[in-house]
This record gives structure tokens, C-alpha cells and sequence, in this order.
């Protein structure tokens, strides 16, 4: 069971959506070689960096953290992540999500929600994550 929020503090998910500072996005990227863009059409309000990277999400549900989810990071922006998975998402579900940082004993831990969750081909999804809450020593 994840417990770390403290007795009665509002839950992650209802506090709405946050925005990384940009030294924590620039350390996470030094970490991580972006590729440039994603092109297609734009409807972000926050420039996005492409980005390839296999990384595993947690779903999180009433504070319980499940299995991993195996996912490729499609690209970054400072409200968010957009990843390709195998697995159907559902949009509201809860997500952590962990990232390297420049500093290699110091990961980047966030709690995300699912935004969309788009079918690309048969079994293969690309989902929008955005991002709510920093876990541990960024959070304060």
C-alpha cells in the first residue's frame, strides 16, 4: 500500500495538474537524448522535447500500487509525457512514473493521470500522461 501522504492531506489526483520547474526538466533531459520533435499537429499550451526511453509506470489506484506496466516514452513537456503501450489506459486512472536524472542516485519520481488514450494499431496505444505531483525531495 502507498501511504505516504500524510493523515487528511489532499490526494494527489484532486489537486490538480503541475508544472515542472525548469531545472528539474532540463536535469531530466540531460539524462534522457531526446530526438527532436514529434511533428504532427500541435494542440499543447508547453513546447514538448521527443524522447526515447523504456521505462515501467505504476498504476496507483485508492493507494495501492500495482504491477508494472512496461513503456516507451514518445516525448516530454513540462506538464507531461507521452508514452506507447501495449496496455489500453483508462482516462482518470493514476499513474507513478520514474525518471533518470543527471545525478544517477537521484531519479525523478511523478505522479501522473491518464489524459487520452488513443488506439494506433491493434493492441498498441499511445496515451498522454500528465503530470500531478512530485514525489520525495523536489516535492517540498
Amino acid at each position: 500500500m502507498f501511504t505516504e501522504n500524510k493523515l487528511g492531506e489532499t490526494p494527489f489526483w484532486r489537486k490538480g495538474s503541475m508544472e515542472l520547474s525548469a531545472e528539474v526538466f532540463e536535469s531530466t533531459l540531460h539524462r534522457i537524448k531526446g530526438d527532436g520533435g514529434t511533428g504532427g499537429v500541435e494542440r499543447r499550451t508547453k513546447p514538448r522535447v521527443g524522447l526515447r526511453a523504456r521505462i515501467k509506470l505504476l498504476p496507483l489506484q485508492h493507494g495501492v500500487v500495482g504491477a508494472p506496466v512496461d513503456v516507451w516514452t514518445r516525448d516530454i513537456s513540462l506538464t507531461g509525457v507521452g508514452v506507447i503501450t501495449s496496455k489500453r489506459m483508462k482516462v482518470g486512472d493514476h499513474y507513478i512514473l520514474t525518471l533518470p536524472r543527471e545525478q544517477a542516485d537521484s531519479n525523478l519520481v511523478l505522479y501522473c493521470t491518464v489524459r487520452n488514450c488513443e488506439a494506433l494499431v491493434t493492441d498498441i496505444y499511445a496515451v498522454g500522461l500528465s503530470f500531478e505531483a512530485l514525489r520525495g525531495r523536489e516535492a517540498a
